[in-house]
């Protein structure tokens, strides 16, 4: 059990850094757009990078949960539960609007966050 605990942890952590990852290039590729209009610009830049924020946020918070907290606590089983349920919907909309695309960082986003819910959803099922 300890064993799938350090596994969600250390995807944790990599999905942060994904979502971080995803701010900064965001944010770089936008600055190098100059045929849109400077409120498209705006809109899509904060778009996406409130998606990196969301995406570091769902990556960070299981890891500070199973870190500092007991991982039998029922808060902790509830709110690791919620946080599944919110990235499912996350990679339904990554899956309708991003995929078609093919853009790299959102289809490795999409794949590892469809493999992280999921092995939460495990480790609240197999702590409950």
């Amino acid at each position: 059990m300890d064993l799938f605990r350090y596994i969600i942890i250390f995807i944790g952590i990599l999905i942060a850094g994904l979502g971080i990852f995803h701010q900064l290039i965001v944010g770089g590729i936008v600055t190098r757009l100059i045929e849109a209009e400077e409120k498209d610009l705006r809109l899509y830049l904060m778009s996406w990078i409130t998606h990196g924020a969301y995406v570091t946020l769902c990556g960070i918070l299981p890891v500070v949960l199973l870190i500092f907290y007991p991982s039998y606590d029922a808060s902790v089983l509830t709110t690791l539960f919620i946080l599944a349920i919110a990235m499912t919907i996350l990679v339904i909309h990554i899956g309708i609007t991003g995929l078609k695309y093919k853009i790299i960082p959102i289809t490795l986003e999409f794949i590892s966050l469809t493999i992280y819910s999921i092995l939460i959803f495990i480790y609240y099922f197999l702590n409950k």
